[in-house]
Order: C-alpha cells, then structure tokens, then sequence
C-alpha cells in the first residue's frame, strides 16, 4: 500500500487507479480532486501515440487468459516515448490533459491549514484510494475505484459535519484554447461533457449521482452539483467515459454504463 499523510497539491503527485483503459489520479490541496482520462484519448500534438493499445474488453480477454500475453510491451512504449519528445522521457502516459476533472469541495473542512488529521491510502490490491480527514468535529471518508468490468470510475464519500454545511461537486474538463470548449450539459440525472475534435475523433464523459439530493447548474466551463445542506451526508458519484473508437454515440454509450452502474450499486 502507499500512504499520503499530507495532501497532494498537484495531480502529478496523486494517486493513480484504473483498469487498463479508464484512469484516475486522485489528488487535491484544498479540494478532492480526480482527473479521469481514458487510454485512447491523446493529444496528438506530441510524439509517441502510437503503440498499440488494449480496449476495455481486450484487456477483460487478456486477464480470462492469464496475462500469457503483455497488454503493452515495455520495450516497445520505452521506444517511442523517448527523451527526443517534448515531454522529454521515456515512461509518459498518453496525454497529460483529462477527459474530465472532478472536484468535490468539502469547503473549510478540507481546507490544508484546518486539517487536524488527515490520510490517503492506494491498496495496490484491492486498486482503490480511500481518503480520511478530520477537521475539528468535522470528518469524512471517500472511496473510489474503476470498476474492472463495468468500466466506470466509482466515488463513495460520507461526510459528516457540526457546522451543517454543504458538499459541491464542480465536472468539468481543463480550459484548452487550441481545441475550444465541449459541450456541457445535463438533464436533471446525469451530468456530462461531450467533444468532437476537428478529425472526427469524439469523447464523451458523464456522471450520475445517487443517494443524496442535490440542485444542478449549468456554467461555461463546468456544471455543479450542490448537495443539501445536511449534518450527514453519504452518496455514490459514477464517472463513465466512451469514445468515437468503441461506440457510434460515446455520450449515449457513457448513459449506458451508468445505467449498469447504479443498477449493480456500491458495495
């Protein structure tokens, strides 16, 4: 297991899960953050994309097998991510951009200077990051993984305070002018971002949100969840992502998988 004792400022300093073809790094100073992205999304303004990559149900087969075969070969990926490229060595992962970043805001509680205690620990077996803080008589719990069959990201938080205050989640994606805005929207259930770039490519991310009652606003550059205002709170956030590669409709295809998702339920 690796354990944090103090916040991770910078997501290249997170902890990282996934599954073999969805991601998230799990970080956060004053706020939890993850940032989700998914094997095939890339920016191709930087050498190296193009060693072979494992779909979510490439990876499922592979595993039935027993991992007789590599998913990807070190070798192989050590070639084409050298020190020439602009990242500039060797083991760098597709695309330091997220599909999507997911900041869930605990306001003052979470807050560095605040903490009274506070501990982030990735089971490398179980491939989950399970988050505890204390602020004074304030405390919360936040579990999440990427599902290894469903192929959703889930995030399990309890959060109880003394000051009855609220819980707001912001779903975005980074602010990109070379490649413009995506679209962001709702319909009172699931939140999500959908882009095509300029070759056809096209990426969808969405969310839902089960077990606490919430309101949904749409902004520029993110849609914001505000839990209500409650001493205890606990719920289950669910992240998929899809792409033009695997499906005709990514955004219809990331609904599908939530659907699943809140169907088999946390636990």
């Amino acid at each position: 297991e690796i354990l944090y004792q103090t916040l991770s400022s910078e997501w290249q300093n997170g902890l990282v899960i996934g599954n073999g073809d969805l991601h998230g790094v799990v970080f956060g100073k004053d706020d939890l953050e993850w940032g989700i992205t998914k094997i095939d999304v890339a920016d191709f303004r930087y050498e190296g994309f193009n060693y072979p990559l494992s779909t979510h149900q490439e990876v499922l087969e592979k595993i039935k097998r027993g991992f007789d075969e590599k998913l990807v070969d070190p070798e192989q990926r050590r070639a084409h991510w050298g020190p020439n490229t602009e990242y500039g060595y060797a083991n760098c992962p597709p695309t330091f951009k997220h599909c999507a970043r997911l900041k869930m805001r605990f306001y003052d509680c979470y807050l560095s200077s605040n903490l009274t205690s506070f501990e982030q620990r990735l089971s490398l077996y179980n491939a989950c990051v399970t988050t505890i803080f204390k602020s004074g008589e304030d405390k919360g719990r936040t579990v999440s993984f990427v599902s290894a069959l469903l192929n959703v990201l889930v995030i399990h938080s309890q959060f109880n305070t003394k000051k009855n205050g609220q819980v707001r989640i912001d779903f975005k994606r980074d602010t990109d002018e070379d490649i413009g805005q995506p679209i962001l929207g709702t319909d009172g259930e699931k939140i999500w971002i959908d882009y095509e770039f300029p070759d056809g490519f096209r990426y969808a991310a969405a969310m839902s949100i089960v077990g606490a009652e919430c309101t949904v606003e749409e902004f520029r550059n993110a849609v914001v969840v505000t839990l209500q205002k409650k001493e205890s709170v606990e719920f289950t956030l669910y992240v998929a992502v899809s792409t033009s590669h695997e499906a005709k409709d990514p955004l219809k295809k990331c609904s599908e998988l939530l659907d699943k998702a809140q169907n088999k339920g946390y636990g």
